[in-house]
C-alpha cells in the first residue's frame, strides 16, 4: 500500500506590485531574506551559499509572461521545492524539450526582453532555460522541470519524508539522498 503524499500549505503569502524593475528586486529580496534559508558548504577558506533556485528563474517568469491575462507571477516555496508559475505559454508547435536544448529566441514580449537584456538582468535572449540549467548543474542544485499549463519551473530536492511518501523503499530514499549529495553513484 502506497504511502499517500503529504498535504503541503502555504506559511505566508505575498505579492510584489511594483514597476517591473522593482519587481525584480523585492521579489528576489523577499524570497532570499524570508523565504529561504542558504546551503552553506566551504571550498578552502571561501564560503558558498546556494539557493534552490537559479535567479533566472524569476527573470524569465517575469520576461515570458503574458501581461494581457492579469494572473501575477506565483512563486510557491515549500521545504523541499520552489514553484515559479507565469501566465505565458510556449511558442506554437513548441516542446518542453525544446526548451532544454539550444534554441531560438521567441519572447512573448520582445520589447520588455530587450528592456531587461539592456538592464543587464539577463544575458541574451533564448539562453534562460539553459542558464537554469547550467547553473542546477554547476552548483549541484536540486532537480528542475519544466511544465505547460502556463509556464511552470519546478526546482526540488529530495527529502526523506517526501521520498518515503512516494512509497520508496528505504534502500533507495537512501540512494536517491546519496546520488543528490554527491552528483554521481
Amino acid at each position: 500500500m502506497a504511502a499517500s503524499p503529504r498535504m503541503m500549505t502555504y506559511a505566508y503569502q505575498d505579492e510584489v506590485h511594483a514597476p517591473l524593475f522593482d519587481q525584480i528586486e523585492k521579489g528576489l529580496d523577499l524570497l532570499l531574506t524570508k523565504y529561504l534559508a542558504a546551503g552553506i558548504t566551504y571550498e578552502g577558506v571561501h564560503r558558498r551559499e546556494e539557493f534552490l533556485f537559479p535567479q533566472e528563474a524569476l527573470l524569465n517568469a517575469l520576461a515570458h509572461k503574458d501581461y494581457s491575462g492579469g494572473a501575477p507571477v506565483q512563486i510557491s516555496v515549500y521545504d523541499d521545492r520552489v514553484i515559479f508559475w507565469n501566465d505565458g505559454h510556449l511558442p506554437e508547435h513548441w516542446t518542453i524539450e525544446n526548451l532544454t536544448r539550444k534554441h531560438p529566441s521567441r519572447p512573448l514580449n520582445p520589447d520588455l526582453a530587450n528592456t531587461l537584456f539592456r538592464a543587464g538582468y539577463i544575458e541574451s535572449w533564448g539562453r534562460g532555460t539553459l542558464k537554469m540549467i547550467a547553473e542546477c548543474r554547476r552548483h549541484a542544485l536540486p532537480r528542475y522541470r519544466f511544465e505547460a499549463g502556463g509556464c511552470t519551473v519546478k526546482f526540488f530536492k529530495y527529502m526523506e519524508a517526501s521520498l518515503q511518501a512516494e512509497g520508496l523503499r528505504n534502500q533507495l530514499v537512501t540512494i536517491m539522498l546519496s546520488v543528490q549529495a554527491s552528483g554521481a553513484i
